[in-house]
């Protein structure tokens, strides 16, 4: 889903992108935690981001222990321990645009620190969204939700997946997979894992080069559907025009015949022909070969112009 879209709530195994070069909208992301106190108890959860190389090396891990990254792309907004805040009880913003090179994934995770399982925290809920916008693109609820009996969620991956423009593209995947751990330390090796056997840049990657050549045929299909019709264009010009030439043929033979007083169906018309030595010779010739009709000479002969053959009449013939 691009990002700017409508809200979602995410699912284990849904991809979509979020963040790209093609608009104005800055690449400024937030994940928000949210939770209340429960049966009067003070629960301390903690919301944390691991970075991971494309080899899946572990680069940093921003937390409540260390709140900005290296280069100040990713920034914890402090640590609650009790859930009492009003809205997100933690933040961590995220610029995309400042995010080191060497990083390709981003993994976001929810700890129970105080050890309580996730499912059993009131209004326990974890959302993504644009900072810029406010637009949320997707949230988990974990309250009540029999697969949260654990200590931990890992709750997405961002990827980062580079564009034909050489600049970079990311992606938002949901994982939604319970875990245990009371920091992100102890989480470390199992998003390594889930991306051991999910390798969503290559399959991000395979399936950009799929919509690519999807892309590709149907502007191919679209090109030859136009040259087709070109064509049906072109043919049904021609067949315009021979209508308009025959019509024309038509028309002119039967002035011919009209001015021959020939029946109105006459295909040949017999001519008469002085022969050089003063007598005549008849033949027969098709109508349509007259190309022209002279006028009457004074002794009472017309003058026929035949576009069949030239024809040279001597008393030897």
């Amino acid at each position: 889903m691009p990002k700017g879209g409508n809200t979602v709530l995410m699912k284990s195994g849904t991809c979509y992108k979020i963040a790209d070069t093609a608009d104005d909208i800055p690449d400024h992301y937030a994940m928000g935690l949210a939770w209340d106190v429960t049966d009067g108890k003070n629960i301390d959860l903690d919301a944390s981001v691991i970075t991971l190389t494309e080899g899946l090396e572990q680069v940093e891990i921003v937390y409540f222990g260390k709140l900005k990254s290296q280069t100040g792309s990713i920034v914890h907004q402090g640590d609650e321990r009790e859930g009492d805040e009003e809205g997100d009880d933690e933040t961590i913003n995220v610029n995309l645009g400042l995010v080191k090179d060497e990083v390709t994934y981003l993994c976001f995770v929810v700890n129970s620190y105080s050890g309580e399982k996730l499912m059993c925290v009131k209004d326990c809920k974890a959302h993504f969204y644009n900072s810029e916008t406010l637009e949320e693109s997707g949230s988990f609820e974990m309250t009540d939700d029999k697969q949260m009996a654990s200590t931990a969620l890992l709750m997405m991956i961002l990827v980062k997946v580079g564009n034909p423009d050489g600049g970079c593209d990311w992606y938002a995947h949901a994982v939604g997979r319970a875990a245990d751990g009371r920091t992100a330390k102890d989480n470390v090796d199992e998003f390594q894992d889930y991306l051991r056997t999910n390798p969503l840049k290559a399959n991000i990657q395979a399936h950009i080069a799929a919509q690519t050549e999807a892309a590709a045929a149907a502007a191919a299909a679209a090109a030859n559907l136009k040259a087709s019709f070109a064509k049906v264009q072109l043919s049904t010009q021609m067949l315009l025009k021979a209508k308009e030439q025959q019509a024309e043929r038509i028309a002119k033979a039967a002035a011919r015949r009209q001015k021959l007083g020939l029946a109105a169906q006459a295909a040949m018309v017999k001519l008469a022909f002085n022969t050089p030595s003063g007598g005549t010779q008849e033949f027969e010739v098709p109508v349509a070969t007259i190309t022209d009709l002279g006028s009457s000479k004074a002794n009472g002969t017309t003058v026929f112009e035949v576009g069949v053959v030239d024809m040279w009449m001597d008393e030897n013939k």
